[in-house]
């Protein structure tokens, strides 16, 4: 297990306690905006990427990368701040006994299901657009990298066709390090 794998692991357990915190139906929220967000963004990131280049002159790569995980990120947080709202509405419930300890830890369940899914998905856009070769060595010897990955095939129906014909640069990478 390398540093890669234990960043991993505090980002899946950072997501479990948000979940844990903000209970199922916040959860669920974030779990439904995660597959709207992937959709969304998988639409519109090269768009976006376009016009970073033409503001900043940054790299092709660097600037998809980048847009995908704002287009994401914004997305999820929207979708986010409704379900925040319809929780709000739901509070009422919670009087009931043990209704709100149900709700917390369904919602850690569902928040460590999404922190997997989050990372598998970028685990899979950096595999197929790389940043660095530091980057990509760091993947390529990852426990966990390659699990995430392979979990992140369940976005792949919401992802454009170019992206998913993309071959994993992670293949090449570990075929350096031999």
């Amino acid at each position: 297990m390398n540093v890669t794998d234990i960043i991993f692991l505090i980002i899946i357990g950072s997501f479990g306690i948000y979940g844990f915190w903000s209970g199922f139906v916040r959860a669920f929220g974030s779990l439904i905006g995660t597959f709207l967000g992937v959709y969304l963004a998988g639409r519109y990131y090269q768009d976006l990427a376009n016009w970073l280049i033409s503001v900043t002159g940054w790299g092709a790569n660097t600037s998809k990368v980048l847009m995908f995980v704002l287009a994401f990120f914004i997305i999820t947080s929207l979708v986010g701040v409704l379900f925040w709202f319809i929780d709000r509405i739901f509070k009422i419930v919670s009087i009931i006994p043990f209704v709100k300890t149900f709700n917390r830890l369904f919602g850690l369940g569902l928040g460590i299901i999404e922190g997997i899914l989050s990372l598998g998905l970028f685990v899979y856009f950096i595999e197929r657009i790389p940043l660095s070769e530091k980057i990509m060595t760091s993947l390529a010897n990852s426990i966990i990298a390659p699990i995430l990955s392979d979990i992140a095939s369940i976005f792949l129906p919401l992802l454009p066709k170019a992206l998913q014909l993309l071959h994993s640069t992670v293949d090449y990478a570990e075929n350096l390090i031999r």
